[in-house]
């Protein structure tokens, strides 16, 4: 089987990597039913020795929550057979929390190789790449590609490029992929909207030919909607930006990447000698010949480092001296940061920098509140403070102030690890950094650092802007401490404490370790505040939840939840055992000792409920809440001062069992329940002779439901007459519609029987009853009872076998030859067919199993009985199992199970399941 090309097969992990949903036909490729497969561990149907990689891909994901991993790998179907697959995963997530994977699935086979041929130099590459076909499906992609669209269909093979791209946007890019292949072009270019798992975003897509002799193209994709975005606000702001340079009292100018002038006001054209009115086309154009080259070249640099540094420069058309300093600076907007840049020009008589504490700009630095610094970062020298920043860090002046004077040893940590490698791509650092002031006092300082980009490429001098940011820190601080612990003992609120539980449970899920949670109310707490007020009951809470805290191991976290309530939870434990004992040392260091209060000694005791999270079992907190609670008040219940677990494994077992058993009685009632019928094929014609119902069960929340999981409960509950009775019925009402529609040729059909229906006696009679009720011919349908019942050869089992004969209803016997019993007695009986147990059928393939399949089949015949054989699943048993003598046979290798209607086009098209001899 090959789905490549087609939609890839979906399956839902959850955060435990237990499949959550899969599709049926994956499910059906694999040999399961779906429903066998729901809550299964995901290395069910992966190869042995493929899980370890698997697994190293899945916890990537969860690391890189944007990345999409794609891989080829081995799936292991039910009979234990291996089938190629590509599987794209990526992580799910509500909001912040990780919840599971996405798993999309192609299956391969031994005629189709998947390609995966994107180069090295691609797959390795930061841009998105990937590899595509004539038709544009997807071949090969690399890992930025998963990133920038962010699905599992973008990644994985046999996926539509276009179905990446918008609409209306598909057409033209059919076009320009046409011209490629034809090679009318050798590479294309398009700018076009795409669509992401974020939403859709303006993407240019490169296109070229692999080489010119394979029908492969590779395709790079880049994001430009913020270049796009720059252009709009460019254009929007045009018309602002002309009218505030106008009124300026000094000369702006806009200018482009290029140096191209887009705009210049009547002040700037007036300083460099220009005529106003018209505006000069580059900045080149403005300077002496012999200075056109240098000044370019500073300009470009200025604008690399972020720095306003003046360029002197000589002027084409020289007014005065001739000479000019030029200033280069960035346009910024809220949301793109630099979107441009803007240019001014001072006259320099002396052809000399501005003097910088003379000048207008430094009034301004001088005067501001902000922390404003420079430093040579070639050997961390300050060289220069704002009045606000000096008396800070220096109020006896600079002297030989080191970088490493005015930060703490953490942040000169940061600098060298976060800050300095931002500087050297040339762009400004943002963030929070601690100072020391020059009394020794701590300070958290907002800051924005940029740098001047020396010729050989490293940072030589650092300009820093910075805000004390300490009391707000301090008050937000504050404000958190108290949104997060409770106001009386300081100990973790119920805030705090579900914040480290959901961590914990999430750490439970993945490693598969246990969390404990320890749910303490102390014993007649509510005494002590009536003899000797809330004041005392204060301090003894106080108290209490200090021993408790120092009884307890670093890792586990007390909380008050309120009143005289507490819970501890604790992590990295053994398991119930360790739990106990923890709660113990809280009870112990609780009771132990009592606690003194205004000369009195106040005795109190704890009540203890601990619930466990094995290794994922429970999710939520407030579930694991509430359960420790429960068993709380259970402690309470059987005379306090005392530890209870709360058993949530026999509870939740028990209440699902009953409730369970009350939907079933209900369905039953309702005849809610519905029928599949897996075909029996005559191994000689291929045709479809016989048909074996099973009963299904679209279960309202566990979806649909084979025999396995509620016919055993039907037996225990006694709704097993009730189940066999609308079974029996279903499959006569089938059988006559399909009598009528064909007549002779339509199949018999099977109908399994519990043992209380055939103990009850009363088996004969519903079978007659339907029989009579949908007028069936009684050929038409074949009992099928297990191998044990004919184990009790008494009286009674020969009366039903002999009145059921009577009726002309056919009897199976099936799960033949594992117990061997029961092939002596076979004789003593009235039977049809005789079925070969699934287990012995399946491996028929072996010699020894040949031989006694060979035996039963032989015995069968012997006593003119037709000879089955159920679930088959491999096709290399078929002639096998025909030349063994073996009539009709079932199982996966020609269907499953199939609802009624479904099943109606093999019986009507006489469709051929199994090559007949030829």
């Amino acid at each position: 089987m090959s789905t490549y090309g087609a939609a890839p097969l979906r399956i839902l992990l959850d955060e435990t990597t237990r499949i959550a949903a899969i599709d049926g036909q994956l499910a059906a490729e694999l040999g399961h039913d779906t429903a066998d497969l729901l809550d299964a561990p995901f290395s069910t149907i992966l190869a042995p020795d493929e899980v370890a990689a698997v697994g190293a891909d899945l916890v990537a994901l969860v690391e890189d929550r944007h990345a999409v991993s794609t891989a080829t790998r081995r799936l292991r179907a039910a009979d234990g057979s291996e089938l190629g697959a590509v599987i794209s995963a990526e992580a799910r997530h509500a909001g912040t929390r990780f919840v599971g994977f996405t798993v999309a699935v192609l299956l391969d086979d031994d005629e189709l190789s998947i390609p995966t041929a994107l180069p090295d130099h691609l797959r390795r590459l930061e841009t998105a790449a990937a590899m595509i076909d004539a038709d544009a499906t997807l071949v090969d992609t690399n890992l930025a590609w998963g990133r920038l669209f962010a699905t599992a269909d973008a990644v994985t093979p046999g996926g539509d490029l276009y179905a990446l791209v918008q609409e209306d946007d598909r057409d033209g890019l059919r076009h320009r992929l046409s011209e490629l292949a034809r090679a009318v072009v050798g590479s294309v270019r398009v700018e076009l909207r795409c669509i992401a798992e974020s939403g859709p975003f303006w993407c240019r897509l490169s296109l070229a030919r692999y080489d010119t002799r394979s029908r492969y193209f590779t395709v790079t994709a880049e994001d430009i909607s913020v270049e796009r975005l720059t252009q709009r606000v460019l254009l929007a702001n045009e018309a602002l930006f002309r009218s505030l340079a106008e009124a300026a009292p000094i000369g702006l100018a806009r200018l482009a990447p290029d140096l191209s002038i887009s705009y210049a006001s009547p002040a700037w054209l007036n300083l460099v000698g220009w005529p106003e009115g018209d505006t000069p086309r580059t900045l080149g154009a403005l300077l002496h010949p012999d200075d056109r080259s240098r000044v370019e070249t500073d300009i470009r640099a200025r604008i690399a480092a972020g720095t306003a540094e003046p360029v002197p420069a000589r002027l084409a058309q020289p007014a005065g001296s001739g000479w000019v300093s030029l200033r280069v600076g960035s346009v910024l907007d809220d949301e793109l940061g630099v979107i441009g840049h803007v240019i001014t020009v001072q006259e320099d008589a002396d052809r000399e920098a501005p003097d910088h504490s003379r000048s207008q700009l430094a009034g301004i630095l001088e005067s501001t509140s902000d922390l404003v610094g420079i430093a040579d970062l070639t050997d961390g020298r300050v060289l220069y403070l704002n009045a606000a920043a000096q008396a800070i860090f220096a109020p006896d002046g600079l002297g030989e102030l080191h970088v490493r004077d005015v930060y703490d040893d953490e942040s000169v940590g940061r600098y060298r690890a976060e800050v300095y490698p931002v500087l050297r791509r040339g762009e400004t650092w943002t963030g929070e950094l601690k100072m020391v002031s020059h009394d020794g006092r701590h300070l958290q300082v907002l800051q924005t650092v940029a740098a001047e980009i020396g010729p050989d490429g490293e940072p030589h001098r650092a300009s820093v802007l910075g805000r004390d940011v300490s009391d707000e820190r301090a008050a937000l601080d504050e404000l958190a401490y108290k949104a997060t612990h409770d106001a009386l003992t300081g100990l973790p609120n119920r805030s705090l404490l579900v914040d480290h539980l959901e961590l914990a449970l999430a750490r439970s899920a993945r490693e598969r370790t246990p969390v404990a949670v320890l749910f303490i109310d102390l014993d007649r707490f509510k005494a002590v505040n009536d003899t000797y007020g809330h004041d005392a009951g204060d301090r003894l809470l106080r108290e209490l939840g200090q021993r408790m805290a120092a009884v307890l191991r670093p890792s586990d976290t007390v909380a008050r939840l309120g009143g005289d309530e507490f819970v501890v939870l604790c992590e990295d434990i053994g398991g119930e055992v360790d739990a106990v004992a923890i709660a113990e040392r809280i009870r112990g260091a609780v009771e132990e000792q009592p606690v003194r209060i205004d000369g009195v000694q106040v005795r109190v005791s704890a009540s203890i409920g601990i619930a466990m999270s094995n290794g994922g079992s429970t999710r939520e907190p407030d579930t694991l809440l509430k359960r420790a609670d429960i068993a709380m008040y259970r402690a309470k219940s059987a005379g306090r001062a005392r530890t209870e677990l709360f058993d949530d494994v026999r509870r939740d077992r028990t209440k699902r069992r009953a409730e369970r058993a009350e939907q079933l009685a209900e369905a039953l009632e309702e005849d809610a329940l519905d029928v599949h019928y897996q075909p029996i094929v005559d191994l000689h014609s291929g045709r479809v002779v016989r048909v074996e119902a099973f009963v299904r069960w679209m279960h309202p929340v566990g979806g649909l439901l084979g025999p396995s999981e509620f016919v055993p409960l039907a037996v225990e509950t006694g709704l097993g007459l009730d189940l066999d009775s609308l079974v029996i019925h279903r499959a006569c009402t089938d059988a006559r519609r399909w009598h009528t529609a064909l007549g002779d040729a339509s199949p018999v059909v099977h109908v399994n029987v519990l043992g209380g229906t055939l103990l009850s006696g009363r088996l004969h009679d519903r079978v007659a009853r339907c029989l009579e009720v949908t007028d069936l011919p009684a050929a038409k349908l074949c009992m099928e009872l297990a191998e044990p019942f004919l184990m009790d050869d008494g009286d009674a089992t020969v009366d039903l076998l002999a009145r059921l004969a009577e009726l002309g209803v056919g009897v199976a016997i099936d799960d033949v030859g594992t117990g061997g019993t029961v092939l002596p007695r076979l004789g003593r009986f009235r039977l049809d067919v005789l079925k070969i147990d699934g287990s012995l059928a399946g491996a028929v393939v072996a010699e020894e199993t040949r031989q006694i399949v060979g035996a039963v089949a032989a015995m069968g015949r012997a006593l003119d009985m037709q000879v089955g054989a159920e679930s088959v699943e491999d096709a290399e048993a078929i002639p096998i199992l025909r030349k063994l003598g073996v009539h009709v046979a079932q199982g996966h290798v020609f269907s499953a199970a199939l609802p009624a209607a479904k099943l109606d086009p093999l019986l009507t098209l006489r469709s051929t399941l199994a090559r007949s001899d030829r």
